[in-house]
């Protein structure tokens, strides 16, 4: 055999040995998973809610669809809360939902928090006619103080919570 070749399929097994070593080196790390999510409801208003990077964050409130009234909530700044898509309205009854019935809005968010230290941001829902004549009244207001702390890259989960799993929080 030519040296030529010889270093080829030594600078091969040295590659593949160093990949093997790579794959059963992640296999061994043990997956970081998120904190349990954070719940908050109308009960909550006003309050502190404190959050790690990384966690779910969600929040449900009431209303009732059939009386012209829906909750909407103030712009989250890049940074802190990011949104996992649209709010979602779902029953409280069992069964068939029909017109009048109560339900609930529900909005889920991961917190993504800063760098180097903690942020916090107050966020403000309410509750309202939008196409009322007393547009500038809402029905109810309710704010969360919300702090997320500082990213520690090993605290963050390696998988990133769903929106569905504000359903089973």
């Amino acid at each position: 055999m030519s040296t030529r070749i010889k270093v080829s399929i030594a600078g091969l097994l040295i590659t593949c040995s160093t990949l093997t070593c790579a794959l059963a080196s992640a296999a061994d790390t043990p997956k970081r998973t998120a904190k349990p999510a954070v719940v908050v409801t109308e009960a909550n208003d006003r309050q502190e809610v404190t959050l790690d990077a990384g966690q779910l964050f969600c929040v449900r409130l009431p209303q009732n669809p059939s009386t012209g009234m829906s909750w909407s909530m103030n712009q989250v700044p890049a940074g802190i809360l990011k949104p996992l898509g649209e709010p979602t309205d779902h029953s409280t009854s069992k069964g068939t939902a029909m017109v009048g019935q109560p339900g609930t809005t529900q909005w889920a968010f991961i917190a993504t928090g800063a760098n180097t230290s903690d942020v916090q941001q107050t966020l403000r829902f309410e509750y309202r006619q939008w196409w009322s004549k007393d547009f500038d009244a809402p029905g109810k207001v309710i704010f969360f103080h919300v702090v997320v702390h500082a990213k520690n890259q090993s605290k963050i989960p390696t998988t990133a919570p769903s929106k569905a799993a504000c359903d089973a929080a």
